[in-house]
């Protein structure tokens, strides 16, 4: 089981993802639409293994809040999940330790996401 954050303006896209990361057996720390309003729950998740976060915020863009989340939330795995293909391509030179585009089914989102959180500290 691993504590999860969730980033993503979509309500019913985030809705999605923590109904069926709960069903297998994941715990949902928070669900924000605003990186900002996320960063500002820090004290409240110390033991926070994964943060999916959306490219795409409205007006904001994810990767450009990538090293606030690598500062506060030390240790953790992030996950990028985007339509956008560019953002795609090079979220792991951005310093993501994965990315996936959108569309992704759910049965492949969780098994990414578990072979993401077995893989030792700094293996990206």
């Amino acid at each position: 089981m691993a504590n999860i954050l969730i980033v993503e303006d979509e309500a019913d896209i985030a809705e999605l993802y923590r109904l069926f990361l709960e069903g297998a057996g994941h715990r949902i720390l928070g669900v924000y639409a605003d990186p900002i309003e996320a960063l500002a729950q820090q004290g409240r998740m110390r033991e926070l293994d994964l943060v999916i976060l959306d490219e795409r915020l409205g007006v904001r863009s994810g990767s450009s809040f990538l090293r606030s989340f690598r500062e506060i939330f030390r240790g953790s795995k992030l996950l990028l999940v985007s339509a956008d293909p560019d953002a795609v391509g090079c979220a792991e030179s951005l310093g993501f330790d994965e990315a996936k585009r959108k569309p992704v089914t759910l049965k492949h989102l969780i098994e990414n996401i578990e072979s993401l959180l077995s893989r030792p500290p700094g293996a990206g």
